[in-house]
């Protein structure tokens, strides 16, 4: 019993993991797919910035660096250490104590050892989230950039490019918590719809049960019934059209044991008429008798 109420509950429960599962593989595959944007939309603009860095190192210039109508829609920044980590770009001087702060937390992890273990990825400073990337220079510096210069003046830098992604950061933030939503949403759904249903073939099989036991009676049976299912009303009447067989059947039976009974009574009675006429002496021709 115990083993049947289980794998009824798990007949239940089968739609509503196969529901679950299913938004799951959405959120994920969501998931990936946004943050996959992200990192190729905010990477193509901190590359252009690599772009400019580059052309300033192999002393080729770059015009387009100061232009006012700048294509970016995310703001690229960048800062550069010397070989002991110490920022030498930009000059704190001219910098504003919330942007400075900022740039001293970045190198504070780029010390610690954890930040840049891959050349780019995200990272969380004062509540906000930053794409950045960094990439080696081997030259001298400038006041601005690392051009190559000569050969017995260049030293190790280390340039670190990042932009703020707060925004898209939080959009996903919000898209997960509707998916994760629709998720438990559609959970619920599924789990009221499983249940509704399953209460609705008990009753039919109730119904069901009931019919089969007025048969099993041998009660007249209702022609027209309906049991919420086609495939339960298709049952009823082929348990209807066996009852009337086996009715039609009981009544032939019936007739066919009244009619021998009858037939057979006559030369009986005959015989039996007889029989004690010879044991009575009542017969005078015992022979033909």
């Amino acid at each position: 019993m115990k083993k049947e109420k289980k794998l009824k509950n798990s007949l239940i429960m089968l739609p509503v993991m196969i529901v679950l599962v299913t938004v799951s593989i959405i959120l994920i595959a969501a998931n990936f797919s946004i943050q996959g944007y992200i990192l190729r939309f905010t990477g193509k603009h901190i590359e252009d910035r690599f772009e400019i860095l580059d052309a300033y190192y192999n002393e080729t210039g770059y015009e387009g660096y100061y232009e006012q109508d700048s294509p970016y829609v995310l703001y690229v920044e960048h800062l550069i250490l010397d070989n002991e980590n110490q920022i030498i770009y930009p000059d704190e001087a001219y910098e504003s104590e919330d942007s400075w702060k900022l740039i001293t937390e970045i190198v504070k992890k780029y010390e610690k050892g954890g930040l840049f273990s891959s050349e780019k990825g995200k990272i969380r400073v004062n509540n906000k989230t930053y794409f950045y990337q960094t990439k080696q220079y081997t030259g001298e510096f400038d006041d601005f950039f690392i051009i190559k210069g000569r050969e017995d003046a260049a030293k190790s830098y280390v340039v670190l490019a990042y932009t703020d992604i707060s925004v898209i950061a939080g959009f996903l933030r919000f898209l997960n918590f509707v998916l994760l939503a629709q998720m438990i949403l559609s959970a619920i759904a599924g789990l009221l719809i499983v249940f509704l249903i399953n209460a609705k073939i008990n009753l039919a099989f109730g119904k069901l049960k009931k019919y089969i036991e007025k048969a099993q009676r041998k009660e007249k049976l209702p022609q027209e019934v309906s049991f919420f299912y086609q495939e339960f009303n298709e049952v009823a009447r082929a348990l209807f059209q066996m009852s009337q067989m086996v009715e039609e059947a009981e009544k032939k039976q019936e007739s066919f044991f009244q009619n021998a009974s009858h037939e057979l009574r006559t030369p009986l009675m005959s015989i039996q008429g007889y029989a004690e006429g010879i044991m009575l002496d009542a017969v005078e021709d015992e022979k033909t008798a």
